[in-house]
């Protein structure tokens, strides 16, 4: 009261009555020393009317009265204020931490979950969620880069909900590079390119580190460590030996994992041309014979330039060239063959690599003039004849076939 009466010890009753009633219930045991009370016990959707007197040593005030009231409850949608602007941003590893300040009657439900997929972030045993009358917090420990995403805060009662989101981006080390590969191979270069990772930590890619490794010692030595596009030339490998290579992307975190790729030979891209069908032998006299091939099926990747044609007795062993220098054509006329003896022949494509490896051999083939069908025979006429029977004569033919 504005006047206390000359004693500030000061205590209050509280009554209360029902609409229709005339008679007034005190609603509290003893006095009230504080200036607010809850009336408990009220029907639901009845009206009342309270009223409070003070009391001191000297006696009682007068009452003063409320307007009449209907007990219900006092319905307010959820609202959510989500003490975060724009990005949390949290390296892996460390914790991500959210709260929202609360209202609503009655007391909003509160739930947190991630994403689209509405992941259930209860069940790991990372999270602990704390909600009170007027808050909600959220603790996520141990960070992994998989955490990033948008998480999703909802309040619900009876009057409604109301929904936040925080975007949380947990940077870590970039992922693996993709499709590493090696081109324009030679006897000591190569060229070694791949595409960014899928993922790159959730920060911009700073460098790549490409490394390589002779198969035969597996020892990594660093090519470069500070390439910024996503192809490298190497050079100063050593002709014959195998190599591996190795990529890994990194960012202001760290690091992502290497990737590898196949074994590869420093050596040319071309090769020596592979080995003709075994040739065939054509004319065939005593003292000479035409021989003819077809190009080899593998180029080697190179042009063939020219063919070594090689001869031996079938009962030899050793191959002699038929010529000093390769023969541009896919035929040639062997000659100062001796009579009677059997002959084989092989032949080699060459390019400029280098001499591709032999033919098999033809069939074996004896120097000897064809024998062909004779000429007619000369002069044929009737010699004599008798009652049964004729006497012819001729002469031998002019061409007896060889």
């Amino acid at each position: 009261p504005d006047y206390d009466g000359g004693s500030p010890n000061i205590t209050y009753h509280v009554e209360r009555k029902l609409k229709d009633s005339d008679e007034w219930e005190r609603v509290h045991k003893g006095s009230i020393k504080e200036t607010n009370y809850i009336v408990d016990k009220c029907i639901e959707n009845q009206t009342y009317q309270f009223r409070v007197q003070a009391k001191n040593e000297g006696g009682e005030s007068n009452w003063v009265k409320t307007s009449e009231v209907v007990v219900k409850e006092e319905l307010q949608k959820p609202v959510l204020d989500l003490k975060l602007s724009g990005v949390l941003v949290v390296k892996a590893g460390e914790s991500i931490r959210l709260e929202a300040g609360l209202k609503g009657r009655p007391q909003p439900e509160v739930i947190w979950v991630k994403d689209k997929d509405a992941t259930d972030l209860t069940r790991s045993p990372r999270v602990k969620i704390e909600t009170t009358s007027d808050s909600s917090k959220f603790l996520l420990t141990k960070s992994k880069r998989s955490d990033s995403g948008k998480y999703v805060i909802t309040a619900t009662n009876a009057a409604g909900s109301f929904t936040a989101y925080a975007t949380v981006n947990v940077l870590d080390g970039p992922g693996p590079v993709r499709d590493l590969k090696v081109s324009g191979i030679s006897s000591d270069r190569c060229i070694v390119s791949w595409e960014p990772p899928e993922d790159d930590g959730g920060c911009e890619i700073q460098n790549y580190i490409l490394e390589k490794c002779e198969t035969s010692r597996v020892i990594w030595s660093t090519v470069s460590s500070s390439l910024i596009i996503n192809r490298a030339h190497v050079t100063h490998l050593i002709e014959g030996n195998e190599y591996i290579f190795r990529v890994r992307a990194e960012n202001k975190i760290g690091t992502g994992p290497p990737t590898e790729t196949k074994p590869i030979i420093a050596k040319t891209q071309f090769d020596r041309p592979g080995p003709p069908d075994p040739p065939e032998v054509t004319k065939v006299s005593k003292e000479e014979m035409t021989v003819v091939w077809n190009p080899p099926e593998y180029d080697g990747g190179k042009s063939v330039t020219g063919y070594i044609l090689e001869k031996k007795e079938k009962r030899s062993l050793r191959w002699v060239a038929v010529t000093k220098t390769p023969i541009p054509e896919r035929r040639k006329q062997v000659t100062n063959l001796i009579p009677g003896h059997e002959y084989q022949f092989r032949v080699k494509a060459e390019n400029e690599i280098g001499l591709g490896d032999p033919s098999l051999p033809s069939r074996p083939v004896v120097a000897k003039d064809p024998i062909e069908p004779p000429g007619p025979p000369t002069n044929l006429k009737v010699v004599d004849s008798t009652k049964t029977s004729i006497s012819l004569g001729w002469g031998k033919p002019v061409y007896d076939g060889g």
